[in-house]
This record gives C-alpha cells, sequence and structure tokens, in this order.
C-alpha cells in the first residue's frame, strides 16, 4: 500500500471462525476502516462477512466483496448485498462477463493466494514420503464434507485396484481439507480395503506442498489445488473431477453450480461412472494426457504479485 501512496489504514477484521467477535468490537473495527475488502465464504461461514458488509453500507463506506474462486460472486446468501456494495473483484475475464449482471462494478484481479502456485518447489518429492518404489502419485484432494471424502477416496481406489497389475509403481495419497476434522484414522482405515497403495498426507504437510511432485489429481470439482495444478504445471498433468452422486449437491449448494467451475472451462475431466474414470487414471499413470482437457490460457499467464497489487490500485 505504501509503495502505491495509499495512506489508508489496514484495519485487521481476520477471525478464527469460531465467533472470537462481538458487536462492539466489530463496530469499533468498521467504523476505524476507510474501505473494507470483505471475502465471500460458503454459507455457514458467511456471517461475519455479511455482518462487516452491513455496517459498511449502512455508514455509506465503501465495501468490495472478493469472489476468490469460481462462482462465488453469484452466492445466494449474499443477493442482497449485490447491488449495495462498491463491487466485486473476481479471478478471470470470463467471471467478469458473467457477474456484471449482479453487480455494479466488477473487477478482475485474479487471487492473491494464487502467488505461491507460480513457484516451484524444490521439497515437494520428499513431503509426499514415498519410497523409491513409488514412481507416480495422484493425489485425492478432500472437502469439509466426510462423507464425500470417503465416496471419493472409494472410488479412487476401486479404479486403482483395476489398474494395480498394470502400473504397479503408482501410489495414491490423500490430502485431507484444513477444514475437515474427521480424525485421519477415519481415512486411514479405507486404505485396507483395496488392494492399491494408499496413504494420507503426513499430517502437517499441505497439500500444495506437494503439487510439484504429482502426476494426477482427482478433486471435488472446484478445489483451489487444481488452480496450484494448472499454474505449477502448465495444463500437463490431468486434472479428473470425481465421479461421484453426492458432488452434484456440492457443487450446485457450496459452489454454485458445474457451470461456474473449472469444468466449464474445459480445464478437467469429467468421468461419466467407473470405467469412465479407470481410462482417465490410465491416462495418468502411463502419462500420455490425452483426455479433452484444455489450459485456461489466462490463469497460465498468472503473474505473481499482479493480484494484490491490481486490488490495492482499485482500493
Amino acid at each position: 500500500m505504501r509503495e502505491l501512496g495509499n495512506d489508508q489504514e489496514a484495519i485487521d477484521l481476520t477471525f478464527d471462525g469460531k465467533g472470537d467477535y462481538t458487536p462492539e468490537r466489530l463496530a469499533r473495527s468498521v467504523q476505524a476502516a476507510d474501505v473494507a475488502i470483505v471475502g465471500m465464504s460458503s454459507l455457514h461461514n458467511a456471517t461475519l462477512e455479511l455482518a462487516i458488509t452491513d455496517l459498511m453500507t449502512a455508514t455509506k463506506k465503501p465495501v468490495y466483496l472478493f469472489a476468490d474462486t469460481f462462482g462465488a460472486w453469484r452466492r445466494e446468501w449474499f443477493s442482497g448485498v449485490q447491488r449495495r456494495v462498491t463491487g466485486v473483484f473476481v479471478t478471470t475475464e470470463a467471471e467478469r462477463l458473467a457477474a456484471k449482471r449482479l453487480y455494479r462494478r466488477v473487477i478482475v484481479s485474479g487471487n492473491p493466494a494464487w502467488d505461491e502456485y507460480a513457484f516451484p518447489n524444490a521439497h515437494a518429492r520428499t513431503k509426499l514420503g514415498m519410497t523409491l518404489s513409488v514412481q507416480k502419485v495422484i493425489l485425492i484432494s478432500g472437502t469439509k464434507k466426510p462423507e464425500l471424502n470417503r465416496h471419493m477416496i472409494e472410488v479412487t481406489l476401486t479404479a486403482g485396484e483395476r489398474l494395480r497389475r498394470k502400473y504397479p509403481y503408482v501410489a495414491y495419497v490423500y490430502a485431507p481439507h484444513p477444514g475437515d476434522r474427521t480424525d485421519r484414522s477415519v481415512y486411514d482405515s479405507l486404505g485396507t480395503d483395496f488392494n492399491a497403495p494408499f496413504r494420507l498426507l503426513d499430517d502437517g504437510v499441505r497439500a500444495d506442498d506437494v503439487v510439484d511432485a504429482i502426476s494426477g489429481l482427482i478433486h471435488p470439482g472446484n478445489s483451489s489445488l487444481a488452480v496450484h495444478c494448472i499454474i505449477a504445471h502448465r495444463g500437463k498433468i490431468p486434472i479428473i473431477d470425481a465421479p461421484v452422486d453426492e458432488l452434484d449437491t456440492y457443487i450446485t449448494t457450496e459452489l454454485g453450480g458445474w457451470e461456474y467451475t473449472l469444468n466449464s472451462m474445459g480445464a478437467t475431466y469429467r468421468p461419466k461412472n467407473l470405467d469412465d474414470l479407470c481410462g482417465a487414471i490410465d491416462a495418468m499413470s502411463g502419462g500420455i494426457n490425452d483426455l479433452p482437457i484444455e489450459v485456461p490460457q489466462d490463469m497460465i499467464r498468472f503473474m505473481p504479485g499482479q493480484a494484490a497489487r491490481k486490488i490495492l490500485e482499485v482500493l
């Protein structure tokens, strides 16, 4: 902010998500702020964001929403503030064109959290904790919903079991979502039911730490990990949407619908059934990425630091 000649005060309105704020503390923070930028969380985590937005608009101070992922700008629980906010930041030009019907101002900023994705991690293979006999790792990315996670793991390992003889050097690693409080042993035990190498990422290791060492990703349809894969690998590894029934409900209720996902851009492959998933994992394991996947050019041209600068220029 100083570099851009911005003399506004930066107000810390971060909380741990457990309700550790009071109306009085919130009011004081908003009163001291010149401008606010507010996230657009899933339904159960948006209470604080909506409270800040209401307070800022009531005092006629500028407040911007930040849609940090695809389709977040259309989440229904923010419909009451769409025309009252100063504007909304979105990740790509396609998102801007879709969102402009709902907001007075839409700005393409990208996402500052994507900055680190452009830098390779030399320790990624070590952090995976794999033996030398494992040549390729397929990562399974979790959600906050344990039942959906369990089904994603089961369908992936069912396919992996079918391909075990053909690809004995491929292992499957599950990366729990940071917001999932399920005991690790619940997921760990699933590996005993299948004849396919399976383990969880070591406790304390983030999924983002190992992206540079994986050969493919199976994810829940719209994940920041998929964005990381696109930026880091430039589209050279397959990204697969897990073919489980619950995923449709999850995408619709939590993320805004399939039309606002990486799949709608052609950046991921969505198998129709288990046989189709086997074919996709076959492509991952054999190193032949012949799946119908296109790389979003505005994402691989992403320049580290540009998102934060764009946001600050607007503020």
